[in-house]
This record gives structure tokens, sequence and C-alpha cells, in this order.
């Protein structure tokens, strides 16, 4: 038997009545977090009470000129050093209590990076370069090669398997950079001035890659001091004096900068 369709108000109290999925939980949560630096009786209050959201999902970029915070507050997302007070959430999981040994965890299964350097090693192939995060992870040596083969196919570099990063471009290497820090799946990637090193035409094939990331729902957050680059993310969170910069119209003209 065919019900007779409902009129407009019965359909739309039905759908106030329909259960609805829990907002996704921000990549990046912190309150109030600080950091201080202790040399003698001398302290350096390098990050002030910063609090901020970031969704998942998100492209940002965070900038800021020399000493202004960026890399303290990189450090601290990162897992990479730990903050005087504040908290910091990680994709819901609180971390800013963490010891090192749970840090070290941390990074290893829910951050991936990419630095201006590429930190890749020389000695041995793409392939294995991409392989090593799983290698720490305890991943199977079936799953690690078929998981690094994708990353690097992902990034345009299936064919280059078996080079050694002498062997190839400086926009090749960074591109292994990227996949080695896809492959354990984490919630987010971090760029450390991924472009710093890469002339113009290279840096936007690299930014392509992010965007194509940032399209299948992957978070990155890239440090940077490129306005150009900024422009291609899709926010900007720029720090000044170990603090958040409020007005948006002197992000905006920094980013409009040549």
């Amino acid at each position: 038997m065919i019900a007779a369709p409902m009129k407009p108000e019965q359909e739309e109290q039905r759908m106030k009545t329909l259960p609805t999925a829990p907002p996704a939980r921000p990549v990046i949560e912190t309150i109030d977090l600080r950091k201080v630096y202790v040399t003698g009786d001398t302290e350096l209050e390098a990050l002030k009470s910063v609090t901020l959201s970031i969704p998942t999902g998100a492209f940002v970029a965070i900038t800021g000129p020399s000493g202004s915070g960026k890399s303290t507050f990189m450090n601290l997302v990162g897992c990479l050093d730990r903050p005087t007070s504040g908290s910091y959430r990680l994709a819901g999981q609180d971390v800013s209590g963490l010891n090192e040994t749970e840090l070290a965890h941390v990074r290893g299964r829910r951050l991936g990076f990419v630095f201006q350097g590429f930190n890749l090693l020389q000695q041995v192939t793409t392939l294995e370069n991409v392989e090593l995060p799983m290698v720490y992870a305890g991943v199977p040596t079936k799953e690690r090669r078929e998981r690094a083969t994708a990353a690097l196919e992902s990034v345009g570099l299936g064919d280059r398997l078996q080079h050694r990063p002498a062997q190839l471009s400086g926009g090749q290497q960074q591109r292994v950079a990227i996949a080695r820090s896809l492959v354990n799946r984490p919630a987010l990637i971090l760029a450390d001035e991924p472009t710093g090193n890469l002339d113009t035409k290279t840096t936007g094939e690299v930014l392509d890659i992010f965007q194509k990331l940032h399209e299948e729902g992957i978070s990155i957050v890239v440090v940077t001091h490129e306005p150009e680059v900024a422009r291609r993310c899709g926010d900007t969170i720029m720090f000044r004096d170990g603090a958040l910069v409020e007005d948006q119209e002197q992000i905006n003209a920094w980013k409009e900068r040549r």
C-alpha cells in the first residue's frame, strides 16, 4: 500500500525529529595557551594566552614576523614542546599534559610533518623514505609497501619509487615529504615553510597538491612568511609579539602584498 504524501507542515515536523550527526570536533582547539622560556632570572613569554579553534578539514596559513610566536605555536601544536599553561586538544584529545613518551606516540600516529628542508634520508629510496613512519608505528611490511606506493602515486611520483633523493628535483623531494606525511593517516598535516626552498613554478605545484588534499578532507596547517602562499590557503592566522592579530583588515592587507 502506497502511503499518502505528507503535508508540508508534517514533513517539516518530521525533519525536526530526525537524528542529526554531531558536529566534527575541531582539529586544533587551544584555550589560554602560554609558553614562557626561563633563562636565569629572565622570563620570556613567547606565547600569550592564545585561544583559537581550527575546524577539521581546514586549510590554514599561520604567519607573522620573526619572533612573533608562530614557531612556538607550531612546536606546541606539533607536540614537539609542552605549554607552560593552558590547554590544547588535537582532534578532541587533550595532549597538553602528556609526557615525552606519550607526545612521541601522538607525533608518530596523529600528525604528519612537512619541512622546508625536506628531511629525507639520502641513502635510501623514495619508497623507503615514505615507509619510515610506518616502520616506527609497527605497520607490517606488506601493508607498508602498499601504503607508501599509493601515497607516492597520489603526489605524481609513482614512477620514482626506486630513485634516491639526490636523483630528484627540489619539488619532487618535497612531494616525497608530503607522501611521507600522509601514510599514517594523520589527523593533521603541519607544513613548516614547505615552499621556502622552491621556485615560483614548483611552489604552485606543491600548493596544488595541498589544495587537492584539502578537498579530500585532510586538515592542513601551513606556517609561512609568504603572502602568495597564504592567499592559497582558506584562512590566515597571524601572530605578533606572541599574541593573535585580531584585525582582519590588517591580515588582508598583508596577504595582498607582492
